[in-house]
């Protein structure tokens, strides 16, 4: 019963978070002037941009759902597409009502366990399709540079070295997971002494044991994955072009949003371009979702090409594609999910999320 009790006033709190961060956004607004005209650009919006916006999404959480598919078939789990598409929406729910998108993989394991798939090949699935989503970002880091670069440098310099350190941190995933592969045991020492260093100072001294388990954890997931990766090449490239698929559904979301506010002046590289380098200055800032950073980035992004009347219509358009729609359609699948496993009566108990998860978010 204190059980039930506890997991329903967690569920009410991620409710009463959807509606307040949709809240403060909208009443954020009021200090635009061109607030009031929102009404007007909503009957304006072209229709079609508006159902490709909504299929931008869905081929987002499709392609991430094939993506979990295939590492779960090839991992010999049998775990069917509907499932891998619920673990990503619940995921992608997670990830943006914690910092950091912190809370997304551990309810993502939860809920395999629950489909009968135990952690050890869980924790290999997701680092394997986290790796490759990122590496993906660091392909179109690297792409979009070269072909826009040095205006993104003339421009904005300072979000331009902002973006810089985001993908430095990314492609720092990515050298960490190839250091394990050359020599697992290097790194864990290596590791153990900056957080030897780091416990000296007094704010750090009391986290030692988490600092230490934490970061032990994470060398022994990347190792799972690192494993796959080296013993399964063709079908890591796999991953890494589907995860390449995704990030181009998702990111496509502003110039739909462009185009259906009647403007044509700017290409579609040029709108995908600025994208990637607000997801890359934002990706680490400490709000769940990254809420307050995101919009105000795309303010700074997106004021060369939007006209200052569009601004903020568009960033609304676009939150509520690229994250309420997350937190939406997440906190309906969850609460459908756990009415249908609460009435399952005795059944829930085999089934249930371990306490681990539970925990998270």
């Amino acid at each position: 019963m204190k059980k039930t009790r506890k997991k329903s006033l967690k569920l009410l709190w991620q409710l009463v978070y959807i509606v307040g961060t949709f809240l403060i956004i909208y009443f954020l607004g009021f200090s635009d002037p061109n607030f009031v005209s929102i009404g007007q650009h909503l009957n304006e919006f072209n229709t079609n941009w508006l159902l490709l916006c909504g299929l931008c999404v869905l081929g987002f959480w499709l392609v991430q759902g094939v993506v979990l598919q295939y590492l779960t078939h090839t991992m010999h789990c049998k775990v069917s597409f509907w499932k891998n598409l619920k673990v990503t929406l619940i995921g992608e729910y997670y990830s943006a009502i914690t910092p950091f998108s912190t809370g997304g993989q551990p309810m993502q394991m939860g809920y395999y366990k629950r489909y009968g798939v135990n952690f050890a090949k869980s924790t290999c699935i997701l680092a394997v399709r986290f790796i490759g989503y990122v590496l993906s970002m660091c392909i179109f880091y690297v792409v979009t540079m070269i072909v826009r670069g040095q205006m993104i440098y003339e421009s904005y310099n300072a979000l331009f070295w902002l973006t810089t350190l985001g993908f430095v941190i990314n492609f720092a995933t990515v050298l960490f997971l190839l250091f394990i592969l050359i020599n697992r045991k290097l790194v864990l020492r290596i590791g153990m002494f900056v957080i030897r260093v780091l416990t000296k100072i007094s704010f750090f001294k009391k986290k030692k044991d988490r600092m230490t388990e934490k970061f032990t954890k994470g060398v022994d997931e990347f190792a799972t994955a690192g494993e796959f990766i080296r013993k399964q090449p063709s079908r890591s490239v796999i991953v890494l072009l589907l995860s390449v698929l995704s990030i181009l559904s998702l990111y496509s979301i502003t110039y739909c949003i462009y185009r259906g506010v009647g403007l044509q002046g700017a290409g579609y590289i040029d709108l995908f371009t600025m994208q990637i380098f607000l997801y890359l200055a934002v990706a680490f800032f400490p709000t769940p979702g990254a809420i307050g950073a995101s919009e105000g980035g795309f303010y700074l992004f997106f004021a060369l090409y939007f006209p200052e009347n569009l601004l903020y219509f568009a960033m609304m358009i676009w939150r509520l594609f690229t994250y309420y729609s997350n937190l939406i359609v997440g906190a309906i699948l969850i609460i459908w999910d756990e009415v249908y496993y609460m009435i399952r009566g005795k059944k829930r108990g085999k089934e249930t999320l371990p306490p681990e998860a539970e925990g998270q978010g």
